[in-house]
């Protein structure tokens, strides 16, 4: 919105995004405090709904994922997604919902070939880290409520040295650190006998 001056851009926000964006901000409209919400209506026909936060929101590329259902910007877009160069930018004009959220990252992640480490709810994040023939997977659970977590063939928690396999419960705010059994490894056990 702003340049490195601190100058507001002029031509509507965010600025020097909008290109990339397909779309433009006319305004900011904050939701009031106490729960306030706006509905949406999502181009596949469904519905979701948004707090806190929305924009009066204006296309110039983008194809409308969502539009405001309901309040004072209801017919306007809402959540859009443009392509750009060799990229896709989807731009949220509000604090949507977890679960379109959830779908909205799945189908982004799809379309783009990323495939997550492994299948988690949102707030749970997973990392593999692999070298010198050890592969590690690393999962936060960054919520205030446990949450299930799948890691499939698994392998020996490196703080306790328990054997985990399929799915587990990870507890609020916990953290899971698996050494995976790789060939090399195992080979390197076998043959040295550890």
């Amino acid at each position: 919105m702003v340049d490195q001056d601190n100058t507001i851009r002029l031509g509507g926000y965010p600025g020097a995004l909008r290109t990339v964006l397909g779309a433009w901000s006319e305004e900011l409209h904050p939701l009031a405090g106490d729960g306030e919400t706006v509905k949406l209506s999502t181009a596949d026909g469904g519905t979701a709904s948004a707090d806190y936060w929305t924009e009066h929101l204006h296309t110039t590329s983008a194809e409308v994922l969502a539009s405001y259902a309901s309040g004072r910007l209801a017919g306007s877009p809402a959540v859009t997604r443009n392509s750009f160069g060799r990229g896709t930018a989807v731009y949220l004009s509000a604090r949507v919902d977890n679960t379109f959220l959830e779908e909205l990252l799945a189908a982004e992640r799809a379309a783009a070939g990323i495939r997550p480490e492994l299948e988690a709810p949102l707030g749970v994040q997973a990392r593999r880290r692999t070298g010198n023939g050890r592969s590690y997977l690393l999962v936060l659970n960054h919520n205030d409520a446990p949450a299930p977590v799948d890691v499939g063939a698994g392998g020996t928690d490196v703080l306790t040295g328990t054997r985990i396999t399929g799915t587990v419960e990870l507890a609020a705010n916990g953290v899971l650190a698996l050494e995976e059994a790789t060939e090399e490894h195992a080979r390197t056990h076998t043959e040295t006998g550890r």
